[in-house]
Protein backbone atom coordinates (compact mmCIF):
# COMPACT_ATOMS: atom_id res chain seq x y z
CA UNK A 1 0.00 0.00 0.00
CA UNK A 2 1.10 3.56 -0.66
CA UNK A 3 2.23 5.59 2.41
CA UNK A 4 -0.98 7.64 2.58
CA UNK A 5 -3.06 4.47 2.49
CA UNK A 6 -0.92 2.84 5.18
CA UNK A 7 -1.41 5.85 7.45
CA UNK A 8 -5.14 5.76 6.79
CA UNK A 9 -5.31 2.04 7.62
CA UNK A 10 -3.45 2.59 10.89
CA UNK A 11 -6.16 4.98 12.04
CA UNK A 12 -8.81 3.25 14.12
CA UNK A 13 -10.91 6.39 14.54
CA UNK A 14 -11.47 9.28 12.17
CA UNK A 15 -12.70 12.51 13.67
CA UNK A 16 -13.98 15.70 12.10
CA UNK A 17 -13.14 18.75 14.15
CA UNK A 18 -14.75 22.08 13.38
CA UNK A 19 -12.49 24.09 15.69
CA UNK A 20 -9.70 24.44 13.10
CA UNK A 21 -11.98 25.18 10.16
CA UNK A 22 -12.27 28.65 8.71
CA UNK A 23 -14.97 29.50 6.21
CA UNK A 24 -16.66 26.18 6.83
CA UNK A 25 -19.91 25.30 8.53
CA UNK A 26 -21.62 22.18 9.79
CA UNK A 27 -22.93 21.67 6.26
CA UNK A 28 -19.40 21.29 4.87
CA UNK A 29 -18.55 18.88 7.68
CA UNK A 30 -21.67 16.86 6.89
CA UNK A 31 -20.69 16.71 3.21
CA UNK A 32 -17.17 15.61 4.13
CA UNK A 33 -18.48 13.02 6.55
CA UNK A 34 -20.73 11.46 3.91
CA UNK A 35 -17.78 11.26 1.52
CA UNK A 36 -15.68 9.53 4.18
CA UNK A 37 -18.52 7.09 4.89
CA UNK A 38 -18.56 6.24 1.18
CA UNK A 39 -14.79 5.84 1.17
CA UNK A 40 -14.54 3.50 4.16
CA UNK A 41 -17.38 1.33 2.91
CA UNK A 42 -15.32 0.24 -0.10
CA UNK A 43 -11.97 -1.47 -0.72
CA UNK A 44 -9.31 -1.15 0.49
CA UNK A 45 -10.80 0.39 3.63
CA UNK A 46 -13.95 -1.67 4.16
CA UNK A 47 -13.79 -3.50 7.49
CA UNK A 48 -10.31 -2.18 8.26
CA UNK A 49 -11.07 1.32 9.51
CA UNK A 50 -13.58 2.44 12.09
CA UNK A 51 -15.45 5.65 11.39
CA UNK A 52 -18.12 6.90 13.76
CA UNK A 53 -20.28 9.55 12.09
CA UNK A 54 -21.71 12.43 14.08
CA UNK A 55 -25.22 13.74 13.78
CA UNK A 56 -25.99 17.31 12.86
CA UNK A 57 -28.79 19.62 13.96
CA UNK A 58 -31.06 20.66 12.43
CA UNK A 59 -31.58 17.44 10.40
CA UNK A 60 -31.91 19.64 7.30
CA UNK A 61 -28.09 19.89 7.29
CA UNK A 62 -27.68 16.19 6.53
CA UNK A 63 -30.56 16.26 4.05
CA UNK A 64 -28.93 19.07 2.08
CA UNK A 65 -25.54 17.32 2.26
CA UNK A 66 -27.06 14.16 0.80
CA UNK A 67 -28.68 16.13 -2.01
CA UNK A 68 -25.33 17.75 -2.75
CA UNK A 69 -23.64 14.37 -3.00
CA UNK A 70 -26.38 13.20 -5.36
CA UNK A 71 -25.52 16.28 -7.46
CA UNK A 72 -28.99 17.73 -6.98
CA UNK A 73 -27.51 20.91 -5.46
CA UNK A 74 -24.23 22.59 -6.27
CA UNK A 75 -22.07 23.69 -3.33
CA UNK A 76 -23.10 27.34 -3.13
CA UNK A 77 -26.79 26.54 -3.61
CA UNK A 78 -26.53 24.07 -0.73
CA UNK A 79 -25.30 26.83 1.57
CA UNK A 80 -27.99 29.20 0.31
CA UNK A 81 -30.74 26.68 1.02
CA UNK A 82 -29.51 26.21 4.58
CA UNK A 83 -29.05 29.96 5.04
CA UNK A 84 -32.57 30.65 3.76
CA UNK A 85 -33.89 28.16 6.33
CA UNK A 86 -32.07 30.01 9.10
CA UNK A 87 -33.34 33.33 7.76
CA UNK A 88 -36.94 32.12 7.80
CA UNK A 89 -36.36 30.92 11.36
CA UNK A 90 -34.98 34.39 12.24
CA UNK A 91 -31.64 32.83 13.14
CA UNK A 92 -29.85 35.73 11.53
CA UNK A 93 -26.36 34.96 12.78
CA UNK A 94 -26.39 31.49 11.22
CA UNK A 95 -27.93 32.78 8.00
CA UNK A 96 -25.20 35.40 7.65
CA UNK A 97 -22.55 32.78 8.37
CA UNK A 98 -23.76 30.54 5.52
CA UNK A 99 -23.95 33.42 3.04
CA UNK A 100 -20.47 34.65 4.04
CA UNK A 101 -18.97 31.19 3.54
CA UNK A 102 -19.90 31.38 -0.14
CA UNK A 103 -18.62 34.94 -0.31
CA UNK A 104 -15.27 33.85 1.15
CA UNK A 105 -14.70 31.73 -1.96
CA UNK A 106 -16.15 34.21 -4.45
CA UNK A 107 -16.08 37.81 -3.26
CA UNK A 108 -18.25 38.98 -6.18
CA UNK A 109 -20.97 36.31 -5.89
CA UNK A 110 -24.17 38.25 -6.59
CA UNK A 111 -26.53 35.98 -4.69
CA UNK A 112 -24.35 35.94 -1.58
CA UNK A 113 -24.00 39.72 -1.63
CA UNK A 114 -27.67 40.57 -1.98
CA UNK A 115 -28.80 37.86 0.44
CA UNK A 116 -26.53 39.32 3.11
CA UNK A 117 -28.18 42.67 2.40
CA UNK A 118 -31.64 41.06 2.57
CA UNK A 119 -30.77 39.60 5.97
CA UNK A 120 -29.73 42.97 7.36
CA UNK A 121 -32.88 44.50 5.89
CA UNK A 122 -34.99 41.91 7.71
CA UNK A 123 -33.06 42.72 10.88
CA UNK A 124 -33.88 46.42 10.26
CA UNK A 125 -30.18 47.24 10.17
CA UNK A 126 -30.66 49.54 7.22
CA UNK A 127 -27.16 51.03 7.08
CA UNK A 128 -25.65 47.56 6.81
CA UNK A 129 -28.26 46.52 4.25
CA UNK A 130 -27.45 49.60 2.18
CA UNK A 131 -23.73 48.80 2.33
CA UNK A 132 -24.25 45.27 0.99
CA UNK A 133 -26.73 46.27 -1.72
CA UNK A 134 -24.27 48.91 -2.85
CA UNK A 135 -21.47 46.37 -2.81
CA UNK A 136 -23.54 43.99 -4.94
CA UNK A 137 -24.20 46.81 -7.40
CA UNK A 138 -20.51 47.73 -7.48
CA UNK A 139 -19.78 44.34 -9.02
CA UNK A 140 -23.13 43.95 -10.82
CA UNK A 141 -24.30 47.50 -11.65
CA UNK A 142 -27.03 46.40 -14.03
CA UNK A 143 -28.74 43.89 -11.75
CA UNK A 144 -32.20 45.45 -11.92
CA UNK A 145 -33.71 43.37 -9.13
CA UNK A 146 -30.95 44.51 -6.76
CA UNK A 147 -31.62 48.11 -7.75
CA UNK A 148 -35.29 47.48 -6.91
CA UNK A 149 -34.30 46.09 -3.52
CA UNK A 150 -32.17 49.17 -2.92
CA UNK A 151 -35.11 51.42 -3.83
CA UNK A 152 -37.31 49.63 -1.29
CA UNK A 153 -34.63 50.01 1.37
CA UNK A 154 -34.18 53.71 0.64
CA UNK A 155 -37.91 54.29 0.90
CA UNK A 156 -38.28 52.38 4.17
CA UNK A 157 -35.27 54.13 5.69
CA UNK A 158 -36.62 57.58 4.83
CA UNK A 159 -34.45 58.42 1.82
CA UNK A 160 -37.49 59.06 -0.33
CA UNK A 161 -35.98 61.20 -3.09
CA UNK A 162 -33.12 58.73 -3.54
CA UNK A 163 -35.64 55.91 -3.74
CA UNK A 164 -37.54 57.72 -6.51
CA UNK A 165 -34.29 58.32 -8.39
CA UNK A 166 -33.43 54.61 -8.32
CA UNK A 167 -36.97 53.64 -9.40
CA UNK A 168 -36.82 56.17 -12.24
CA UNK A 169 -33.49 54.69 -13.32
CA UNK A 170 -35.01 51.23 -13.62
CA UNK A 171 -38.33 52.22 -15.19
CA UNK A 172 -36.66 54.70 -17.53
CA UNK A 173 -34.36 52.16 -19.14
CA UNK A 174 -36.10 49.42 -21.02
CA UNK A 175 -33.18 46.99 -20.77
CA UNK A 176 -33.26 47.25 -16.99
CA UNK A 177 -37.03 47.26 -16.61
CA UNK A 178 -37.46 44.16 -18.76
CA UNK A 179 -35.11 42.19 -16.54
CA UNK A 180 -37.92 42.22 -13.97
CA UNK A 181 -40.96 39.98 -14.03
CA UNK A 182 -44.45 41.60 -14.04
CA UNK A 183 -44.83 41.28 -10.27
CA UNK A 184 -41.51 43.06 -9.68
CA UNK A 185 -42.39 45.74 -12.21
CA UNK A 186 -45.73 46.37 -10.54
CA UNK A 187 -44.02 46.62 -7.17
CA UNK A 188 -41.92 49.50 -8.50
CA UNK A 189 -45.02 51.47 -9.52
CA UNK A 190 -46.48 50.90 -6.08
CA UNK A 191 -43.28 51.97 -4.35
CA UNK A 192 -43.16 55.10 -6.47
CA UNK A 193 -46.77 55.91 -5.54
CA UNK A 194 -45.93 55.54 -1.85
CA UNK A 195 -42.82 57.67 -2.30
CA UNK A 196 -44.80 60.47 -3.94
CA UNK A 197 -47.29 60.39 -1.07
CA UNK A 198 -44.45 60.74 1.44
CA UNK A 199 -43.39 63.87 -0.45
CA UNK A 200 -46.94 65.21 -0.39
CA UNK A 201 -47.41 64.72 -4.14
CA UNK A 202 -50.86 63.17 -4.06
CA UNK A 203 -51.67 63.69 -7.74
CA UNK A 204 -48.42 62.04 -8.83
CA UNK A 205 -49.16 59.15 -6.47
CA UNK A 206 -52.61 58.69 -8.00
CA UNK A 207 -51.11 58.66 -11.48
CA UNK A 208 -48.81 55.82 -10.45
CA UNK A 209 -51.69 53.87 -8.98
CA UNK A 210 -53.75 54.37 -12.13
CA UNK A 211 -50.92 52.96 -14.26
CA UNK A 212 -50.50 50.07 -11.87
CA UNK A 213 -54.20 49.21 -11.82
CA UNK A 214 -54.28 49.31 -15.62
CA UNK A 215 -51.48 46.76 -15.63
CA UNK A 216 -52.87 44.71 -12.76
CA UNK A 217 -56.53 45.45 -11.91
CA UNK A 218 -56.52 42.95 -9.05
CA UNK A 219 -53.47 44.35 -7.28
CA UNK A 220 -54.66 44.38 -3.66
CA UNK A 221 -52.13 46.91 -2.37
CA UNK A 222 -52.90 49.37 -5.15
CA UNK A 223 -56.67 48.95 -4.70
CA UNK A 224 -56.40 49.53 -0.97
CA UNK A 225 -54.27 52.65 -1.34
CA UNK A 226 -56.47 54.00 -4.15
CA UNK A 227 -59.59 53.54 -2.02
CA UNK A 228 -57.92 55.36 0.87
CA UNK A 229 -56.95 58.31 -1.33
CA UNK A 230 -60.43 58.56 -2.83
CA UNK A 231 -61.95 58.64 0.65
CA UNK A 232 -59.63 61.49 1.56
CA UNK A 233 -60.74 63.60 -1.42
Amino acid sequence: AKPIVREFLKSKTLKINQSNCQNFSALDLAIGQLKIEQLVSNAPFFGRTHFKPRRFQPPLIEQIAQRHLREELIWDASHFELADYYLQSQNYAQALKEYRIVLAYDSTHLTALYKIADTYFQMEKFDSANYWYQKALHFHPRAAFVLAKLARLLLVSGNVKQAINVINQIVGERALFEQLNPRQQNALYYLRAVAFLKLGKKTAAKDQLKMLLQRDPDNSLAKKLWKKLKQED
